[in-house]
């Protein structure tokens, strides 16, 4: 309901071109007793950093931090190196490594060359004369590493550390070590915990972990797991999460759905709730001793009548290349032949393609995700989908576009700990996609597009868009009026106030007129969601379910927004959240709209009776998202003011033929007209759009079969 500022469209936009933002921790430990004249020189110090990039073979910190001459003029992509993880919290540590007697330093440098990957590094320093620091060595750890804790211990620098391994997918940590740094023959030496990482200047973490293709026996795996039987199998070893793949899972579309299921409180203040993080339709795919999750949005978006025509198909196939989301080493095989992947890993990170980061970006702020902190709280089998629930941790500073201090603004607020909890849902779509029903621009629904390379009806590409809607199949299908197989089942979520509860409902039930306009009895049901007692794995983001919540942030809106497998149009499911403050807005726009009519609004706060009836148009508002419909913002022109204040039209036609317009309270009627419908509801055009929508169409097996119809 509130319009994307330019500033936050742009930094989208940035989004779509970032392939993964730099990960720091935080929350590292460092050992040793270094006086403050020395971590004054560290902060000014030069560096030869050349292994890790020739422009920086000359670097000298100010204040902590250095940044070279932008790549390109007019652009901010320029290197830039800081101490690890910033200036103030820098991590270090003084001992004797070199045999001498006499102290060195180590620190951490973390390196970015100008794109988004992060380079830490560690330099050994020597200790002159009032602290004067001269770099003897450096060890570069690879991209995206993470220092634990650093020491120094009977003449050795341990890092603990977690690094990338190149079987890890792009945006998360995977391996964890000890390495020993020493010096022998003047050469640094690298020795990890795990595995001879070799000598040298250069450490591969993949050097570390078992040889490439071994598998743990499924036997031992499952001998002291917690198992969930579903579509997929889960086992929880202790903090350890493995998914098992069935063969018959392998290739088949399934729909990856994420959402933030609980947010700190501060995202309210940023202006953000709940909501969707990202979606893909992916399939697994094996390849070798890995499972490949696949991104399939390119097969849906471009497409051809499989079939007729192999040429095409394979033109179209050649330009429609699936990303690889995650690759996932196999860790063991079942008997039936069931693949067995650690999930839990990929899964306790902030993934790039499902990035909480992501969200704090357009919130114009920064998050570096805490891996230390991050873990899965949760994971569920189900018949038709598999959830998991993530508590990931971030160190979040607000930014600007602009210098707060040449503004003459006030400082920058402190950075903070954001913890948030992430629910991902991969649901298995139907194998028979329902049949789709093609846009008219005359008519309002949210579509899925693609381009049409068929040829069927031009010899160019057309470009082609499906209405999303629900599933609704008649029980009796010659019936003018019939029960549907499936109807549409919204549940009021457990933390909804039971004050608007009956509110709630009758905003959703605002629709069955409407549907039986279409030929459909009980379309929708409304249900309250089950008691923890009831059913304790009941969970509001579960895209096997709609449903209606409650978002206790001082946002005044609410939305409407669904998953639709990307194939046909179809609704899977609806999560229309409603925010606290929306009530304040309704409460405000009643008493400057509707007063001078209605004299229950000219003392406030307003009674539950105004408040219950504007709350359930809202609902009914955002369930017509939920249920396909865009917004019609000319239907709130149509109405004459002479109908407007007419009593017996109102009451008959409402106050706009539309409740998916921004049409607000009859602010037009007039004390001593005898108006008393000041409140939208459905009107002509939605019994119409739904009529269109969902109304079945006999012996039609495509959506061009339906166009002399719907025409």
């Amino acid at each position: 309901m509130k319009p994307i500022s330019i500033h936050r469209t742009l930094i989208i936009l940035i989004m779509l071109l970032a392939a993964c933002a730099p990960i720091t921790v935080h929350a590292a430990q460092a050992t040793g007793e270094i006086d403050p004249v020395m971590l004054d020189a560290l902060k000014s110090a030069s560096f030869d950093l050349s292994s890790v990039g020739e422009d920086l073979a000359e670097v000298t910190l100010v204040d902590g931090a250095w940044e070279g001459e932008p790549y390109q003029s007019g652009t901010e992509s320029q290197p830039s190196v800081r101490l690890y993880p910033d200036p103030e919290h820098t991590m270090a540590a003084l001992g004797d490594l070199t045999g001498d007697g006499i102290d060195e330093l180590v620190a951490v440098l973390a390196i970015n060359t100008g794109d988004l990957d992060e380079f830490i590094t560690l330099a050994v320093m020597s200790v002159g004369e009032d602290s004067n620091l001269t770099q003897l060595d450096t060890a570069d750890l690879g991209e995206r590493t993470q220092i634990e804790q650093l020491a120094i211990e009977e003449g050795q620098a341990l890092v603990e550390a977690v690094f990338v391994d190149e079987q890890d997918a792009v945006c998360y940590p995977g391996i964890a070590d000890t390495l020993h740094l020493f010096f022998e023959n003047d050469v640094l030496q690298i020795i990890s915990e795990t595995g001879d990482a070799g000598s040298g200047d250069s450490y591969d973490p993949n050097a570390m972990g078992p040889g490439e293709g071994e598998q743990i026996p499924y036997e031992d795996l499952v001998a002291n797991a917690v198992t969930q039987q579903g579509i997929m199998t889960i086992h929880q070893v202790e903090d350890q999460w493995y998914l098992e793949i069935p063969q018959d899972m392998l290739g088949r579309p399934f729909y990856w759905y994420s959402e933030l299921s609980k947010v700190p409180a501060a995202f309210g203040a940023m202006g953000a709730g709940l909501g969707r993080i990202g979606e893909k339709m992916v399939e697994f795919e094996q390849i070798g001793n890995s499972i490949i999750v696949n991104e399939l949005s390119s097969v849906t978006t471009k497409r051809s009548k499989s079939g007729e025509d192999a040429s095409l198909d394979r033109a179209v196939a050649e330009s429609a290349l699936p990303s690889v989301l995650l690759s996932l080493p196999i860790v063991a095989e079942s008997p039936t032949g069931a693949l067995v992947v650690d999930f839990g890993l990929p899964l306790s990170s902030d993934l790039v393609d499902f990035s909480v980061g992501n969200v704090y970006q357009m919130l114009d702020a920064r998050a570096d995700f805490d891996y230390e902190r991050s873990f899965i709280q949760d994971m569920d089998a189900y018949p038709n989908n598999i959830g998991i629930s993530s508590l990931l941790t971030f160190l979040v500073t607000p930014s600007s576009m602009e210098d707060p201090y040449a503004m003459g603004m006030a400082a920058p607020e402190p950075a903070t700990t954001q913890s948030v909890l992430v629910r991902h849902n991969i649901t298995l779509l139907p194998e028979i996609p329902m049949t789709s029903r093609y846009a008219d621009p005359r008519i309002g629904y949210f579509t899925v597009a693609y381009e049409d390379y068929s040829g069927a009806e031009a010899p160019d590409v057309v470009d082609r868009e499906l209405i999303t809607r629900f599933r609704l199949e008649k029980q009796d299908p010659n019936a003018d009026l019939s029960e549907p197989v499936q109807p549409i089942v919204f549940y009021i979520s457990r933390e909804v106030p039971a004050r608007w509860r009956s509110s709630i409902k009758q905003g959703v039930e605002d629709w069955l007129p409407a549907f039986e306009a279409a030929g459909f009895k009980n379309a929708i049901v409304v249900k309250d969601a089950p008691s923890v007692e009831e059913d304790p794995n009941w969970d509001p983001a579960d895209t096997r379910h709609s449903v209606i919540r409650w978002v206790a942030q001082p946002i005044a809106n609410a939305v409407g927004p669904s998953t639709v497998d990307p194939r046909s149009g179809e609704i899977l499911s609806a999560h229309v959240q409603v925010f606290a403050d929306v009530l304040e807005l309704i409460e405000q726009w009643y008493f400057v709209q509707a007063s001078a009519v209605d004299e229950r609004a000219r003392t406030l706060p307003l009674p539950d009776e105004i408040l219950g009836a504007a709350l359930r148009q809202v609902i009914a508002h955002e369930v017509g998202h939920a249920l396909g419909l865009s917004h019609n913002y000319k239907a709130s022109q149509l109405y004459t003011i002479d109908q407007l204040r007419d009593p017996e039209f109102t009451s008959q036609h409402g106050t706009s033929p539309s409740t998916m317009s921004y049409g607000r309270y009859n602010y037009i009627a007039q004390p001593g007209d005898g108006v008393t419908s000041l409140i939208p509801q459905l009107g002509p055009y939605d019994f119409f759009a739904i009529q269109w929508g969902y109304m079945p169409i006999a012996d039609a097996l495509s959506p061009e079969d339906e166009r002399t119809t719907l025409d």
